[in-house]
Order: structure tokens, then sequence, then C-alpha cells
């Protein structure tokens, strides 16, 4: 790559030595002179190297920027000393160079006037190419959804730098008063050529390029910040996983009543049917059938016909004991009944019974046990969940604490 960029570097160098007299006297004049148009070669030679370049269909050829600003630099040219990419200043230096030609053709010193029009070219030009630049380096920005940076927080903050850029550029723009352009130019055909038609009409193109830019560019925001928030879920998942090593999740589709927070998905309805036209699946039909288990005629005669009195054993009682843990909750869901209205604190619940479990599987348990009562159950409770935002991870949310109260 550097190899090729050197070529490159020493063509460039070799063309603006080769062509030294052409760049000099369109420095001069303003545009490329009339006598080099026929030399198309060196014209072509220039515009593909970016030193020169056309404002317009109907506009002459100017020297690009930066060979000017080089040109400036080299020659010390105190004349272009205000030439600056602001445009506020720009503005401001093009009004005084209109001073200085309405007194110059006033006065009758054409010479002067010729050189002050040719300045104020410049500084409208360089407008133009300042915006038409900052236009289509936004756009190259856009259109590769800043790929030059790697991480999704650098392209965050490169799509609000570009923002901000065309906040800045909008904010120029509407410093152009045309009226005041209007009056400052009068009756002169070049002048309102230059401040009035070219300037506004590329203003106004430009205008509309940035409110583009900037739609596009909210757009991308958007993708950005929705896919930072997945990434933050995940990266608070596996900070929980980390701080919560024996952490192992229910199983939630052998679950009857799933929270409504997990329950996202509506449940496929797949139905299955046997194709008993298929060759292939003879063998598997005939292996399902000889694993079924034929009853026996024999022992259907004995039950039918088997006579004498029948004999009912008393069943085994079995004691099922209850968890400690549903039986707890229970006695608070009882709490909270008895309250009559009254709301009930399930953290303060927690810490005057002998939970075997920690205080966040306690809510938890609380929350689903809500949930897995009955409709008509369920309607005569009312609770408030208290939640703290995550210092770090936007979206995710800690409960710290569960008020029930019977409606």
């Amino acid at each position: 790559m550097s190899e090729e960029f050197r070529k490159t570097g020493i063509s460039f160098l070799k063309s603006l030595g080769r062509y030294s007299e052409l760049i000099l006297d369109t420095y001069l004049e303003g545009e490329v002179p009339t006598h080099y148009e026929a030399d198309n070669k060196a014209i072509d030679t220039l515009i593909q190297q970016q030193v020169l370049w056309r404002p317009g269909s109907n506009e002459g050829l100017h020297l690009t920027r930066a060979v000017r600003t080089l040109m400036n630099q080299a020659l010390k040219d105190e004349r272009n000393r205000q030439i600056d990419v602001n445009i506020g200043s720009t503005i401001a230096t093009i009004k005084t160079l209109i001073g200085h030609y309405n007194e110059a053709q006033h006065n009758h010193n054409y010479r002067d006037a010729s050189t002050y029009l040719k300045d104020i070219g410049e500084n409208v030009f360089t407008i133009i190419e300042s915006l038409r630049r900052n236009v289509r380096a936004l756009w190259s920005h856009v259109n590769s959804e800043f790929g030059f940076v790697g991480t999704l927080s650098a392209k965050i903050r490169e799509n609000e730098l570009a923002q901000n850029q065309v906040g800045s550029i909008i904010d120029g723009l509407a410093m152009f008063d045309f009226k005041d352009l209007t009056e400052l130019a009068g009756f002169n055909p070049q002048l309102r050529k230059l401040l009035v038609v070219n300037l506004q009409r590329e203003i106004n193109e430009c205008s509309s390029e940035l409110l583009s830019v900037q739609t596009r560019l909210f757009q991308i925001m958007g993708h950005f910040k929705e896919m930072k928030a997945r990434s933050n879920l995940i990266t608070g998942f596996q900070i929980f996983i980390d701080n919560h090593p024996d952490f192992k999740p229910a199983c939630y589709p052998e679950q009857a009543n799933l929270p409504l927070l997990f329950n996202q998905i509506e449940p496929l309805a797949i139905k299955g049917l046997l194709d008993v036209s298929i060759e292939d699946h003879d063998s598997v039909l005939i292996e399902i059938m000889q694993s079924i288990q034929a009853r026996s005629d024999t022992v259907v005669g004995e039950v039918a016909t088997a006579s004498g009195p029948v004999t009912i054993n008393s069943m085994e009682m079995i004691d099922i004991e209850e968890k400690p843990e549903n039986k707890a909750i229970e006695l608070f869901f009882c709490n909270v009944i008895d309250a009559s209205g009254d709301k009930v604190s399930a953290g303060q619940y927690y810490q005057s019974i002998d939970f075997g479990w920690d205080e966040e599987f306690w809510l938890f348990a609380v929350v689903g046990y809500l949930y897995e009562l009955d409709r008509d159950s369920r309607s005569l409770f009312d609770f408030h969940l208290h939640v703290i935002p995550h210092s770090e991870f936007n979206g995710n949310q800690f409960i710290t604490g569960i008020d029930l109260w019977k409606k």
C-alpha cells in the first residue's frame, strides 16, 4: 500500500511541476485562462488529480481549495489572508470585498474592481466547494454506517459527532441573508450571478441534502441504540451468572401458568399424522404395532365369569408433607387477607420469618405464586413493585420490594 501511495504522490508532484505555469496563471486570474483550454490533456490530468474543478456547467475551471491554500502559503499572498472555512468569516469577507469593488467602480478604477470581483468569486466558490465536500464526507460516513471504527460505542460517538456537524452547517447556512446580498449586488449582473443565482441554488441543494443526511443519522442512531440495549441485556445476564454460579433457570415450558414477562411467544398448533401410503414407513409402522401388548381373551373371560364376593382392601394412608417454603408463602397471603386492605411489605414479612432461601428468591416466589392463582383469586389482590435502575446498563432494573394488599 505504501508503494502505491508513493507512486501516486510522485505522479501528483510531477503534474504540479509539469503544469506549473497553468496552475500559477489560474491562481492569478481566478480561473483557467482561455489560451490553456485547448490543452485538453493537461486540463483532464489536473481535473483527475483534483487540482482543478468546475463549480457549475457554465463556469470556468478553478483551483481546488487545498491547492489554492498551498499557493497562498507559498506566495504569502496577503490579499487572500482572510479566506477561512468558517462560513461566518467568509460572509464577512465577501461583504468587505463587495464594498471595495463598489468603491473602485465608483472611482473608475476598473483594474482594482476586476481584481476584487475575482476575489469575490473565489470566496463564493470556496463556500460552494466546502459545502459539497462536507456533504460528500457525511454521506460517506452514513452509507458505511461508520465502518471505519470497530466498536458500537465508537459508532455512536461518531454518529453524535456527525449530527453536531450537520447542525453546525445548518446554523451556518442560516447566516446567509440573500435579501441583504441582493441589495449589495445591486444591478451588477456579475455580482447578482455570483451572490444570488449560484450561491442561493447551491445552498438550497445543500440544505435538502443535509436534511436527508440528518434523517438517516437519526435512523442509524436508533438502530445503534437498539443493538446497545440488547448487548447490555446480555452483559447484565452474564454478570448475574458470574455473581450467582449456582443459579439454574426453571424449565418454563413445563409450568402450567407462566408470568406475562416470560410468556411472550404464542403456542404453536402443530399436528402430525402418519401417512400410511408411504412405503418407506412400513417397517416403522410394523414395529409400532408389534410393540402393542394385545389383551388376552382368556383373562377377559375369566374376569367376566368370575363369581363370589368382591373384597375391597383398605388403602394405606399416605401423609403428603407440604414444603415449608410453600407453606410460608401461603401464610404470607393469608396475612395479606387479614390486613383488610392495608399494604403488607413482602420484604418486612421476610425479616420476621425463618425462610430457607435468600430474599431475592423470596420475592421471586411471591410473584410466581401470585401469577399461579386463578383469575378470580388473583383479582382479590393488588400489588406494587419497588424497582431501581441499574447504574451501568440501560433497561435493567432490580426488584427491591413488593407491597400487596387486598382490594
